[in-house]
């Protein structure tokens, strides 16, 4: 009785397992919530409420932008034909350093006042008048110093203020 009887395990079929990764590649989890995110931001109500609101948000948009570039400051200088006019009809008078009778007028504010003053002036001859009672020589006469023009749209011609 030598001979020793060992039971060698029963012999089954064997299955290979192959186990999923834990999580889907980043990839794959980023189109997945991109596709959700879509379906649910772009549906039938919400693009129906975003053109609805975008009807009245653009004009009122464009019309702030207008607003606004219409309202900034502005600097310009401006040339200005001037007619220089004498009190007393007996003596001459005349600029000493003016040659052509054009002053520079530096112009500051909203850009659509700036326009309409500018064009106001380009077309028009200020007159400078000077006091008759002055004796004969040089002197100083202030043109135009630091005035405010009015601008509106009832106000033209000789109503201006220089």
């Amino acid at each position: 009785m030598s001979e020793s009887t060992a039971k060698t395990p029963p012999q089954h079929d064997t299955m290979e397992l192959t186990y999923a990764p834990a999580r889907r590649p980043f990839g794959k989890r980023v189109g997945w919530a991109f596709r959700y995110w879509a379906r649910d931001t772009f549906s039938r109500e919400s693009l129906v409420s975003s053109l609805k609101s975008l009807a009245w948000v653009a004009p009122l948009t464009l019309l702030i932008w207008v607003y606004a570039e219409r309202q900034q400051d502005f600097k310009t200088k401006v040339p200005v034909a001037i007619a220089v006019r004498g009190g007393d009809p007996t003596r001459v008078v005349k600029l000493a350093e003016l040659s052509n009778n054009t002053i520079h007028i530096e112009l500051e504010g909203p850009q659509s006042g700036v326009e309409k003053v500018k064009d106001w002036l380009q077309a028009a001859t200020i007159p400078i008048d000077v006091p008759g009672g002055l004796t004969p020589g040089e002197h100083p006469i202030a043109l135009l110093a630091d005035q405010r023009l009015a601008t509106d749209e009832g106000k033209r011609g000789h109503d201006q203020q220089l």
